[in-house]
């Protein structure tokens, strides 16, 4: 029975154990990673692609800091970086959909000016 035990639960300690020296992701990375899948596939990923790409190049950085070193100041600080661009970017796809494209602006044009005789008769009064 005692080597039954042994042979059981020998493996178990060490699967507890080594899922407790396992470093758990940063909230702040969480959130960064949750917000850049939900901006890529929302609005921003088309009306705003420059600020998204560049909220995951420091989103890149921040999950290499990770797979590095685990749960440092730096990760957490590169996740709080992006999670901000990430909220910048947003915005800029939010203001991209309010502000008319310059196809859609209205121009001056001769359809819309007054012709040349109306300008004379209005000179001449």
């Amino acid at each position: 029975m005692t080597r039954l035990s042994t042979t059981v639960l020998l493996p178990v300690a060490l699967a507890l154990l080594s899922g407790a020296c396992a470093t758990a992701v940063p909230a702040s990375l969480v959130y960064a990673r949750l917000s850049y899948a939900s901006s890529a596939k929302g609005i921003t990923g088309y009306m705003a692609p420059s600020p998204l790409a560049e909220a995951r190049g420091v989103l890149d950085k921040a999950n290499k800091e990770f797979a590095t070193n685990g749960d440092t100041a730096t990760c957490r600080d590169y996740a709080y970086i992006a999670a901000n661009k990430l909220e910048l970017a947003d915005s800029v796809a939010r203001a991209n959909l309010t502000t008319p494209l310059e196809s859609e602006a209205p121009t001056v044009s001769e359809s819309t000016s007054p012709p040349a005789n109306e300008l004379r008769l209005a000179s001449a009064r």
